[in-house]
């Protein structure tokens, strides 16, 4: 798999939250709920649109759902991981199994949340994530 380029942001570029969820109404609600905690945010429907506008060394995290149309986030998950991929993972699931947990988590995700969750446990996984990242 390839990313969309090799460069990165400019110096003193913010990170940005990376948000794959098919639900439109998902990624309209967290992207509402980072951008009111200063956070920047971009979502894809998919994990393909992800993939195709990534660009590797970009800052930030990736806020991931499991249960997606086409590739899933687990499979997604481990398809980045065979490339190295170089942001964190916050994996959100509704259907969130022990045995899809530790899948998720042998693919490198950081941690994984169930849904529904509360906005501070998710703001939590993702502020963990880019402390993880800036580290």
């Amino acid at each position: 798999m390839a990313f969309a380029s090799e460069a990165g942001p400019g110096p003193g570029a913010a990170p940005t939250v990376y948000i794959v969820d098919d639900d439109e109404a998902v990624r309209d609600s967290l992207g509402l709920l980072l951008e009111s905690h200063g956070i920047s945010s971009e979502g894809f429907e998919s994990a393909s649109r992800f993939l195709a506008a990534y660009r590797r060394g970009q800052g930030g995290c990736l806020v991931l759902d499991i249960q997606m149309p086409g590739m899933n986030g687990v499979e997604m998950l481990e398809s980045l991981a065979r490339d190295r991929f170089d942001l964190p993972v916050v994996v959100m699931s509704g259907h969130a199994d022990a045995a899809l947990v530790a899948r998720a988590m042998n693919a490198g995700a950081r941690l994984v949340i169930a849904k529904p969750f509360r906005e501070h446990e998710l703001l939590a996984a993702i502020k963990e994530a880019l402390s993880f990242r800036a580290s």
